[in-house]
């Protein structure tokens, strides 16, 4: 089970992750950092329908973006990675979007 702060749950993983199908279990997820892994593929996270932030920072994501579009998301942070697109990045309440390489 994940942790609980004021009825909200949370997740930050960082131990070296090259898969997350796990997440797909855990839908009311609101917040997740998988930073500082390396995953290739973040798809399970499509399965999280309440997500309002997500920091996949420093890991091994190439190509495009591939997010299926998330009505509460607010941040995304993809930050030092290998991305060449960002067309899954359309959430109707994003608020702050990082792409920034290295």
């Amino acid at each position: 089970m994940f942790p609980r702060v004021n009825g909200v749950y949370y997740c930050t993983l960082r131990s070296g992750l090259t898969n997350i199908d796990l997440l797909r279990s855990f839908v009311h997820l609101r917040y997740v950092d998988l930073s500082k892994n390396e995953l290739e593929d973040v798809t399970a996270l499509g399965w999280l329908d309440q997500l309002l932030t997500v920091r996949v920072d420093f890991n091994l994501l190439s190509g495009a973006i591939v997010l299926l579009r998330r009505r509460y998301l607010q941040v995304a942070s993809y930050a030092n990675n290998r991305l060449t697109s960002c067309d899954g990045a359309a959430h109707p309440m994003l608020d702050h979007l990082c792409l920034n390489s290295r």
